[in-house]
């Protein structure tokens, strides 16, 4: 028995044909069944993937609106944010162009091509459409060290820009801020060197003739009302340009500095008389507060009252009370609930998510009570000074550090914008920003626009405009509702990009309100603008290699032609080292004597571009020099 064992497994190891040969057939055999299976396991996919796609083609031909045949793969696999089907996305795009707010030459999305759609908002062709005049604004020889104001009603041509600040376009911000301030004859000091004006740098035009249909909200599943507020008569249309800021916090240096620079910049009529009619298109900043103690120990009734008198009793904001500034700031007390219940396309679903939208942790537990009553205080009467009422308290400081940002509130800040637009129009800016120049040629554009992501192609609406009940607000309101209250941009722009909608709010350069962002990551250190900030930071203490540039050049040098500068956040930074408190002269000596006697000026060897800032916008009010424009402001 052992040799017989011993000599099978002798022959098995000495590689016996027979042996080698029954191996081989089971390899084969088990090779080929495998084959077999995985052939018809694909055959099989195949085909139910056929039946899947064969089944959704036929609902999307017979029970459907758009009856289509075999659609395009990401028409029947739709994304997740996209609650609206094609023949409503094409309704709320013939909305928009009808009402004029669509006068870009670029190509439509493929479900709106098909669709024959008069543009009122594009230039003239075959007898159809608006006539444009491209020119400049002219130059006062009286007045030749100023730039000159804005032509009233001009508007900005938003393509042409794009040709000369698209990043995406290899375009640098210092060439972009050079077409913006040569276009727009800001540029007084280079004037005589560049010999006349440049073609090649006319963006800005007059919409001759431009007419918009009377658009019916209703016709395209939108409710709300003012509708049609695109066409150009006087001030284009709209009644007030509004501005909107929202704060949530004490008032520091920053919104104070934001306030500053709109009556530096905006065509107020503070250079007239008091007792002079208004020349001008009316233009309001819209400062909307609120704060979380407010909706727990307070009923909201008394919370715009609250409001006022915090405001009186603050350094940093005291001076916006003075009547002079009545008609062109107006604080505002921001109550959630009221808000999002006004709104047709929040009213009904909002509630569910009021954790998200709420401004602390407490807040969607407090909402329904808002129990208590506030103390009562002394009201400005007529012909009172605001420091007659009350002497304020100490500046109040923002954040120490990023560790003490109030991040909620940001949350709420993002979905505040968005309804603040769609239900009043207008502007919403951050109040990070201080404004640079008047804005006539973008209240003249009839786009709603945003701007980008830096080096991105994404949005950040630290700068928003959108018009009043529009389809594209009915839009965004209702896919961001569907996608749990997200109003972040990153989640604006899939929205828009699902939809195919993205034309509808136009994507501006970011040098035109951001002009440092692409320095601060790091990009165009071979042409920087002046002036050259590595980082954000840099504004608020510029590097002592460039600390000459900004007493030097003034606010003259800083990013000229850019209509405002982001600085994003940095809170917890004063403006003004040295000169930490408000300094608007003896007008308001009393409302600030507090917090200058605990602020005592500190000798500074080279100011920051912030506090270059801060002092040119406290000299105006102070009446020690005029605005940008050379107008000297009237009290």
């Amino acid at each position: 028995m052992n040799n017989r064992v011993f000599f099978r497994n002798s022959s098995l190891r000495s590689g016996s044909p027979g042996g080698l040969a029954d191996n081989r057939r089971r390899v084969s055999t088990t090779n080929g069944l495998l084959s077999w299976i995985r052939h018809r396991l694909c055959l099989l996919t195949a085909g139910l993937a056929l039946v899947v796609y064969a089944v959704l083609a036929i609902r999307l031909r017979f029970f459907t609106a758009e009856k289509q045949w075999l659609p395009p793969l990401h028409r029947v696999f739709k994304p997740a944010s996209l609650v609206f089907d094609s023949q409503q996305l094409r309704s709320f795009w013939e909305w928009e162009i009808a009402a004029g707010h669509y006068p870009s030459s670029r190509q439509l999305p493929p479900y709106v091509e098909d669709t024959a759609v008069e543009n009122p908002a594009r230039p003239r062709q075959k007898y159809a459409g608006a006539t444009r005049t491209y020119t400049s604004p002219r130059v006062s020889s009286a007045n030749a060290a100023y730039p000159p104001r804005p032509i009233p009603e001009s508007a900005a041509d938003l393509d042409v820009i794009m040709d000369h600040c698209d990043f995406s376009a290899d375009k640098y911000v210092r060439d972009c801020l050079k077409m913006l301030r040569v276009g727009a004859e800001l540029d007084t000091t280079s004037r005589r060197i560049r010999g006349g004006s440049d073609d090649r740098f006319k963006y800005i035009y007059l919409p001759e003739g431009e007419r918009v249909d009377e658009v019916d909200a209703s016709a395209h599943h939108l409710s709300r009302q003012d509708s049609s507020r695109a066409s150009f008569p006087s001030c284009h249309g709209a009644g007030t340009r509004i501005f909107h800021m929202f704060w949530t916090g004490p008032f520091t240096d920053k919104p104070y500095m934001a306030l500053l620079s709109y009556l530096y910049t905006q065509n107020l009529g503070l250079h007239q008389p008091v007792s002079q009619p208004p020349t001008h298109c009316k233009t309001e900043l819209w400062f909307w507060i609120t704060q979380p103690s407010w909706i727990s120990k307070y009923k909201p009734d008394t919370w715009e009252k609250r409001m006022l008198d915090e405001l009186r009793g603050s350094a940093w904001a005291a001076a916006f009370l003075h009547p002079r500034f009545a008609e062109v700031i107006k604080f505002k007390a921001w109550n959630t609930v009221e808000q999002l219940d006004a709104t047709d396309e929040l009213r009904g679903s909002w509630r569910r998510h009021k954790h998200k939208v709420m401004a602390n942790k407490r807040a969607h537990e407090d909402w329904e009570e808002n129990r208590g009553d506030i103390e009562p205080d002394d009201t400005l009467q007529e012909g009172m000074e605001v420091s007659q009422v009350l002497v304020p308290r100490s500046p109040a400081v923002g954040p120490a550090s990023a560790a003490d940002y109030d991040r909620p509130s940001v949350v709420l800040s993002d979905l505040v914008r968005f309804v603040l637009c769609h239900r009043y129009g207008g502007i919403y800016l951050d109040v990070d920003t201080i404004f640079l120049r008047d804005w006539e040629e973008l209240w003249g554009t009839p786009s709603a626009f945003s701007y980008r992501w830096s080096r991105l192609p994404r949005y950040n609406t630290a700068v928003l405009r959108m018009h009043q009940g529009s389809a594209l607000g009915t839009f965004l309101l209702h896919t961001a509702t569907k996608s749990g209250m997200d109003f972040h941009p990153i989640a604006i722009g899939r929205y828009l990009r699902d939809a195919e909608m993205g034309g509808l709010l136009f994507r501006l350069p970011d040098a035109l309100f951001d002009s440092a962002w692409l320095m601060d990551e790091g990009y165009h250190p071979d042409r920087p603008p002046q002036p050259y900030l590595a980082s954000f930071h840099d504004f608020f203490e510029t590097p002592p290699l460039l600390g000459a540039s900004p007493e030097a050049l003034g606010f003259d040098g800083f990013f000229k032609g850019a209509f405002s500068y982001h600085y994003h956040n940095d809170w917890w930074t004063p403006f003004d080292s040295g000169r930490n408190f408000p300094d608007l002269g003896s007008r308001f000596a009393h409302s600030e004597s507090y917090a200058t006697s605990r602020s005592s000026p500190e000798p500074i060897r080279d100011l920051s571009w912030s506090a270059v800032l801060k002092r040119t916008f406290e000299a105006y009010v102070r009446g020690e020099q005029p605005n940008m424009y050379g107008e000297w402001l009237q009290w």
